[in-house]
């Protein structure tokens, strides 16, 4: 039991509560504190994204992996990280780039499972292959899509 005291509001001299009233007010006290529940019994790490790098000479800058059932994609314009590392302006993608990303992506994956979205953050195009990764060869799969990606923006045959 801790120790509480009361004012008087008349006279404004402090006293000590009562043991009745003392633990009325301890039980409030608890009932109105935050929480700290048990920890999990085994931790859950993040499941670690390990990204293969990708590089399309003059046309872009890739990375690809995968994350839970997915596979994922960040696309960059040629020369940005070498510009961002020498704080300089960085390459913007050509006009068309967006859509050829979407035919390439739509050719290799079915068009409804594929999401591509502009990461104005990390100056990338961010694409993801929805429940991708869990197929029989996912790793050729995203090899294909940049291979594609490739020949579309003007790069030749490897």
């Amino acid at each position: 039991m801790s120790t509480w005291t009361q004012r008087d509001v008349e006279t404004h001299i402090d006293s000590t509560v009562d043991a009745p009233k003392a633990k009325v007010l301890d039980q409030e006290k608890a009932a109105s504190l935050p929480k700290v529940l048990k920890e999990a019994g085994e931790a859950r790490p993040f499941d670690q994204v390990r990204l293969q790098p990708v590089i399309s000479p003059g046309i872009y800058e890739a990375e690809f992996g995968t994350k839970g059932g997915d596979l994922i994609f960040h696309f960059w314009p040629s020369g940005y990280h070498d510009a961002e590392r020498a704080d300089r302006a960085t390459p913007r993608f050509t006009n068309d780039f967006h859509g050829k990303l979407q035919q390439a992506m739509s050719e290799t994956f079915e068009e409804h499972r594929v999401e591509i979205t502009l990461d104005a953050d990390m100056g990338a195009f961010f694409v993801v292959a929805k429940f991708w990764a869990d197929s029989q060869a996912p790793r050729e799969l995203c090899v294909k899509a940049c291979e594609r990606l490739h020949k579309l923006c003007g790069g030749l045959d490897g």
